[in-house]
């Protein structure tokens, strides 16, 4: 669902650095070197750690499969399949964002907890959507942190369609489609959800998130490096 994709970017490994959709492996010898070899005076001899080794194998091993999805394309962010276009209708008011709720955990235990999923709709054709903790949530003037959750929206007499990036992998980014109908200008619900990954269809979900507009102003800014 909207807001739903995201995640931290960035994961360390020993002798690694993955970083979002574009790879930068950085090998730190010294460190591998000294995981995997262990100099023994016993007999003279040179004496392997055969746990570092093990674990240096399986960083070998991951290192040349990451390498080998960059090399073939395997990691691209899939791109989006609808055009930005400029948004000058009045199908649903942008002076502020919609937000929809989904409550996780067990209320008969006290532990449910709500999360809210905010969408703001700008009038150059973009949006972005991700999740927060509370309605009162102070929104940065700059949104253009990462590429997850920015995408372009359709909206068509009682029908919308919106389309952005989400992560559900560890190899780039997918393109998320989700449509639904405008009930009001300040109410839409969303029943349809269709992941892409490589030019195929994923995943397909049902939905029936209804999202209410909150006014807030002034809104962050559009600007992002990713929407042409």
């Amino acid at each position: 669902m909207i807001g739903s994709g995201s995640v931290t970017e960035g994961r360390n490994i020993p002798g690694f650095y993955l970083s979002g959709s574009g790879l930068n492996l950085r090998l730190v010898a010294s460190g591998v070197v000294a995981g995997i070899f262990s100099l023994g005076m016993e007999t003279g001899l040179l004496v392997i750690n055969h746990q570092t080794m093990k674990n240096a194998l399986i960083i070998l091993t991951l290192a040349i499969a990451l390498v080998s999805c960059e090399i073939l394309n395997i990691c691209q962010d899939e791109p989006l399949s609808l055009e930005r276009v400029p948004y000058t209708t009045a199908e649903l008011r942008t002076d502020g964002y919609y937000y929809s709720v989904r409550r996780y955990g067990k209320p008969n235990q006290g532990t449910e907890q709500p999360i809210y999923y905010y969408c703001f709709f700008f009038r150059d054709g973009t949006m972005q959507t991700d999740a927060i903790d509370s309605l009162y949530a102070v929104f940065p003037y700059r949104l253009a942190e990462s590429k997850i959750g920015w995408g372009v929206f359709h909206m068509q007499d009682s029908l919308i369609t919106v389309e952005y990036w989400q992560v559900l992998g560890q190899c780039g980014y997918w393109a998320t489609t989700e449509a639904g109908i405008i009930l009001s200008d300040t109410s839409f619900l969303l029943n349809n959800n269709v992941s892409r990954r490589r030019k195929e269809i994923v995943d397909i979900t049902a939905l029936s998130d209804t999202f209410f507009f909150k006014h807030s102003l002034p809104k962050p800014d559009s600007t992002n490096p990713y929407i042409e």
